[in-house]
């Protein structure tokens, strides 16, 4: 699976490189850059169809897939990353989660230091 998102980002960057280009090149340049944007989506499909099968062949990421994409807002790229990613996820307490991740804040206790006279 983590094959399959590296792939997907990779195209995703691709696409983007090329619709940049599509903005700024003059237009006899864009008939070759089009063709080029309409792969890169159909490559795109077929790597998000193959991520869905595989999550729909293996209960635990069918039920976690669920599950992460109740939350508002959330779709299934970020459910697959999360999947891929974080496979500690149901097993681990948000507390855990957030930490592993490094979005829990970090409290350091630091013992005062008196500096000689």
């Amino acid at each position: 699976m983590s094959d399959l998102l590296s792939r997907r980002r990779q195209l995703m960057d691709i696409q983007t490189m090329e619709k940049n280009r599509l903005q700024i090149m003059p237009k006899e340049i864009t008939s070759s850059i089009k063709p080029m944007l309409t792969v890169l989506k159909n490559q795109l499909e077929k790597v998000d169809n193959k991520l869905h099968k595989l999550i729909e062949i293996c209960d635990e990421y069918k039920i976690k897939n669920d599950i992460i994409q109740s939350v508002p807002g959330v779709g299934k790229v970020v459910a697959f990353n999360l999947i891929s990613e974080m496979p500690e996820l149901g097993y681990i307490n948000n507390k855990e989660a957030s930490s592993l991740v490094g979005v829990a804040p970090l409290i350091v206790k630091v013992d005062s230091i008196k500096a000689s006279e």
